[in-house]
């Protein structure tokens, strides 16, 4: 059987808020299997608790690389990250719009 402890299966934080003092938060984690990284994410909208995590990523890629925020606008947030192929090693960026 294979542990790990929870926060370290989470690395990499990236903070982020927005001018109407929304917050949002992006990080690589540890697929359930181990097998691959994959980029979650959350936000509290001014003055509310955090909603649940999603993930932002997709599924069964390789090693992902330093997640960033930026924040373009009063409603335009974006997360960008590295992630290496698994199968040929080749690296790509990804953007996401998170709101």
């Amino acid at each position: 059987m294979k542990t790990r402890s929870v926060l370290a299966a989470r690395r990499t934080p990236a903070v982020a808020m927005d001018g109407a003092g929304n917050a949002f938060a992006v990080w690589i984690r540890a697929s359930a299997d181990g097998s691959s990284d994959e980029i979650w994410g959350a936000h509290a909208l001014a003055g509310k608790k955090w909603q649940p995590a999603v993930r932002i990523g997709q599924q069964g890629l390789g090693p992902s690389l330093a997640p960033r925020l930026a924040v373009i606008g009063p409603h335009d947030v974006y997360a960008a990250w590295s992630q290496v192929a698994a199968g040929d090693g080749t690296s790509a960026v990804f953007v996401a719009h998170l709101h």
